[in-house]
C-alpha cells in the first residue's frame, strides 16, 4: 500500500502562537534545529513536514507521536531509528513554495513535489537529465509552446529527485539518472491533447500525467499535476500490495 500526504499551507496564519502550538511534536534537538531556522517560510514548512510524518506513522505504527525518533543516513535521508529501527515501513518528505508532500508505504521510497515556474531551465537540463531527455526537452522548446516544454521539465525533474531521493544519493551521480519516456507515453500525450481545465476538478485537485514500471529496478513512477501550479512524482519499489492513496490534509 502506497499513501500520499500533502498540503496547501497557504491559507495558514503562521505566527508565534503556530510554533508553540505544534511545537511539543517535534524533539528537543528538532526544537533546536528550529530556532536556526530565520525564514519564516522554511520554519513553516519544517514544522508541519514533522508533524504530518509523525501523525501518520504513528497510525501505521499503532503508537504515540513522541515515540516516532529519526536519524539521518550520510546524504541526509531520514528514516526510523530507536524502537522502530528495524521496521521496514519507508517514507519521504518535500516541500515545495506551500505545498507539503509525504509518502509512506511498506518498502523504500521517495518523493518530490515542485512549484511549476516559467523561466529558464535549459541549463540545469544538460547536468541533471539523460541525453534521451535531453534531447526530448530540446525539441519540444524548438516545436512546441513554453508551457508544455516547461512542464516536461518538471516532471522529468521530479521523477529524477523522487528515484534519487529513494536511493539517498546526488543528483550529480551519473548512476542515478533513468530514462523517462515522456514522448511516447499514452496517459502524458492524452494530458495534454486536453486542457488542463477539462481535467481538473476542484473534488479532486490533482491529476496522474504519466505513470511507468522498471522492471529491472523494480520501481513503480506516477507524477501527478497537483493543484494546478505543482507536479509531484514519487517512485517506490513494488510489491504484491502497491494499490495508491493520496490524501489531502487540513490543519
Amino acid at each position: 500500500m502506497i499513501n500520499i500526504y500533502y498540503c496547501d499551507l497557504s491559507k495558514i496564519a503562521f505566527n508565534d502562537n503556530l510554533i508553540k502550538k505544534y511545537n511539543i511534536f517535534l524533539t528537543k534537538e528538532e526544537s533546536d534545529r528550529l530556532l536556526n531556522i530565520k525564514i519564516p517560510e522554511l520554519k513553516r514548512n519544517f514544522i508541519f513536514g514533522r508533524l504530518i510524518i509523525r501523525q501518520e506513522l504513528s497510525k501505521y505504527l499503532n503508537c504515540s507521536n513522541s515515540d516516532i525518533t529519526f536519524s539521518k543516513t550520510n546524504l541526509g535521508k531520514l528514516h526510523l531509528s530507536g524502537k522502530f529501527s528495524n521496521s521496514n515501513i519507508g517514507f519521504n518528505l518535500s516541500h515545495s513554495k506551500n505545498i507539503i508532500s509525504v509518502i509512506i508505504c511498506n518498502n523504500n521510497a521517495g518523493i518530490d513535489v515542485e512549484s511549476v515556474k516559467n523561466k529558464d531551465i535549459s541549463k540545469i537540463s544538460q547536468f541533471s537529465f539523460t541525453k534521451n531527455n535531453i534531447e526530448y526537452l530540446d525539441y519540444l522548446r524548438q516545436n512546441y509552446l513554453k508551457k508544455q516544454y516547461i512542464e516536461s521539465f518538471y516532471a522529468y525533474w521530479t521523477l529524477q529527485e523522487a528515484f534519487i531521493k529513494l536511493k539517498g544519493g546526488s543528483i550529480l551521480n551519473k548512476n542515478f539518472k533513468l530514462d523517462f519516456d515522456l514522448k511516447n507515453n499514452q496517459k502524458f500525450n492524452n494530458f495534454y491533447n486536453n486542457t488542463f481545465e477539462n481535467n481538473f476538478k476542484k473534488s479532486q485537485p490533482y491529476i496522474e500525467i504519466f505513470s511507468t514500471t522498471d522492471i529491472k529496478n523494480n520501481l513503480q513512477f506516477k507524477t501527478f499535476y497537483l493543484q494546478e501550479n505543482y507536479i509531484l512524482s514519487y517512485a517506490a519499489q513494488v510489491s504484491k500490495d502497491s494499490n495508491l492513496f493520496i490524501h489531502q490534509l487540513y490543519f
